[in-house]
């Protein structure tokens, strides 16, 4: 039995703080008995997919080279698989007691789960240190007081009943020590993991949805419109069709992206990971060519958020002195359908219409641009055009046909 009380078997509690800092895509402090580490996640221009960099503040000198060439090469092969981001890493040692090297790996890996679009913790191997000491006992979760009696002692990353790597701390180990030290901490690994899981579950996927169907997918919109639209498509195949009406707890999505795409995939990836089911989501604007593509991804809160009227106005200003054939402008769609912590297999398909932006409104059907958004080719606006017709050539309309066409190979896949 150990100083603190707790078996030599045994793993010490875990704890995690979030919302540290909301402007970063995640920032946790985690704590693992006294061994406090704490990790902030954002994306990088540096070239490598993966950078990691530590810092320590902890009163026990850590060799930090050390840690981070082995946290990157660690890290590595697993993270190739989970993001299509460059990430930057920083790790922060605040306060060491034993376990450091596994402590930051675990941190990291909460951290990029926070992140909802990286990883599933239950397919991720977990770092855990085991030692067997001078009078042969075998102890697991190191703590500093721990080290001064040890023989052997390792770090091992391990899944399940799977060992990925070991970093041997002690050399000199014989087979029946290593064999020992192996299998123990195999079921400490597997007991922290779960200590992990049990946190996201907790703070990051807190619905179960045990009692929907296997063949359900969430449409990530209060729009009526657009769910009538993708409902057509999916319950033809028998699919049921769920809305974010139909979980009004859960948290918005942020979006932070600079391109429909990443907007489209943020809302997807992270929703599918919190409700674990698939989820639909997109993301539509206006670009006009003589505003360098504005207002984008900022079309629905050009002037206000989701005002037509005050939105309208304020492109009709920009617009004053730019001449009719300087006015062309497209709508786009982009379509992503997201698996659970699965991103790598994102669906995505976009549609686009070309037109023009006129000086007045016409036409009252339609919402947004529609009134503004002339077709030369129909002579009309889109606020001109009845609902079928609209469909029929619509920026969104052109994306649905496409994921029509390809989404049963991916559901299937």
């Amino acid at each position: 039995m150990r100083q603190d009380g707790h078996e030599d078997h045994a793993i010490r509690p875990l704890h995690v703080y979030s919302g540290i800092n909301d402007k970063l895509p995640a920032a946790l402090l985690v704590t693992t008995g006294d061994t406090k580490i704490y990790v902030a996640i954002t994306t990088t221009t540096e070239g490598s997919q993966l950078v990691i960099k530590g810092t320590d503040l902890s009163d026990a000198p850590h060799h930090l080279t050390q840690i981070t060439d082995w946290l990157t090469t660690t890290l590595h092969d697993q993270f190739d698989k989970v993001s299509q981001k460059a990430l930057m890493i920083n790790y922060v040692i605040l306060a060491s007691d034993g376990a450091v090297m596994a402590s930051c790996y675990n941190a990291i890996v909460l951290a990029l789960a926070q992140m909802s679009n990286c990883i599933d913790i239950k397919n991720f191997p977990v770092a855990m240190t085991v030692g067997n000491t001078l009078t042969g006992k075998v102890k697991v979760d190191l703590e500093a007081r721990d080290l001064a009696t040890l023989d052997t002692s390792l770090t091992m990353i391990a899944k399940g009943d799977q060992i990925n790597s070991i970093y041997q701390n002690v050399v000199g180990a014989n087979v029946t020590t290593l064999t020992s030290l192996l299998t123990t901490g195999l079921v400490a690994a597997k007991a922290r993991q779960q200590q992990m899981q049990q946190y996201l579950q907790k703070t990051l996927m807190p619905y179960q949805n045990l009692h929907l169907a296997a063949n359900t997918i969430v449409i990530a919109t209060h729009n009526l419109n657009k769910t009538r639209e993708y409902r057509a498509i999916f319950t033809q195949a028998g699919l049921q069709v769920k809305t974010l009406a139909d979980f009004p707890d859960l948290p918005s999505v942020r979006e932070t992206g600079q391109t429909f795409e990443e907007n489209a995939r943020l809302k997807a990836d992270q929703i599918a990971n919190l409700l674990n089911l698939p989820v639909l989501a997109d993301d539509s604007g206006l670009m006009v060519d003589a505003l360098h593509g504005r207002p984008g991804i900022f079309s629905a809160r050009f002037a206000k958020d989701h005002d037509d009227a005050a939105n309208n106005q304020k492109l009709l200003t920009l617009l004053a002195d730019v001449p009719d054939d300087q006015r062309t402008a497209t709508f786009h769609t982009t379509i992503v359908l997201a698996k659970p912590h699965q991103p790598y297999n994102d669906l995505v398909v976009e549609g686009e219409l070309h037109g023009r932006i006129l000086r007045q409104p016409r036409g009252n059907d339609g919402f947004g641009y529609d009134p503004l958004f002339y077709v030369p080719r129909l002579h009309k606006t889109l606020a001109q055009l009845t609902p079928e017709q609209k469909n029929a050539i619509s920026h969104r309309g052109n994306a649905v046909r496409a994921l029509a066409q390809r989404w049963p190979h991916w559901w299937q896949a």
